[in-house]
């Protein structure tokens, strides 16, 4: 993998990031692996489907989508630790190519610590320990991009917290629909008990359709 950083205004940069083609194979097939553990294919087991199959099935394309989103955000991480880029904010990512196919770029703008510079304090020093961040904090800022940048797909498996569904919901008082308490095709998080107390409750283990 190789970044460049790029100056620009507002205290930010940009980090253009080229991953080979040979590199993001791994997590190309890493996907088709994922795929084949929760696509049913007749005549094979759970996780056992050959890739070819699964390329068929539902093609290259949705495994290098899947690849990229669960990817980029390492790829984004150690991009920062190869520069040493001192990072405040989330970042503004561009996949620039390999969408498709071939090598996969993308370009990441992002606010860093700005340098301050005092004159008139020429030979004063100042020893300033370097921050190190702990394995918790770089687990959480990649889950954090996972879910910025993170496309929803169909499963066949039950309902289970940290799943996104697609309810209907109506609201009614004696047997009447309460106005401006229904709604459909709402997204809703399972587990985040933000709606009902037992919505979450109701969710987890339906299927599609129930």
């Amino acid at each position: 993998m190789r970044a460049v950083v790029e100056p620009l205004e507002g205290n930010k940069v940009k980090l253009s990031v080229e991953v080979e083609e040979q590199e993001f194979e791994k997590a190309v097939d890493a996907a088709f692996r994922k795929f084949s553990s929760e696509v049913r294919v007749p005549g094979f087991r759970p996780g056992k489907t050959p890739r070819r199959l699964l390329e068929a099935r539902i093609g290259v394309e949705a495994a290098r989508q899947e690849a990229l989103r669960e990817s980029l955000p390492d790829y984004y991480a150690e991009a920062l630790r190869q520069t040493e880029v001192d990072a405040i904010a989330q970042p503004e990512i561009d996949i620039t190519s390999g969408q498709q196919q071939g090598p996969v770029a993308f370009d990441a703008v992002v606010e860093v610590r700005p340098e301050v510079s005092i004159a008139g304090y020429n030979g004063l020093k100042v020893t300033i320990p370097s921050p190190v961040a702990a394995d918790d904090d770089v687990d959480r800022q990649i889950e954090r991009l996972r879910e910025q940048f993170g496309e929803l797909t169909a499963v066949g498996r039950p309902v289970q917290d940290r799943d996104h569904v697609t309810i209907d919901l109506h609201a009614e008082r004696d047997g009447e629909a309460v106005a401006g308490l229904s709604v459909d095709d709402y997204l809703y998080e399972v587990g985040t008990a933000n709606l009902a107390p037992k919505l979450d409750e109701q969710l987890r283990g339906t299927k599609v359709g129930d």
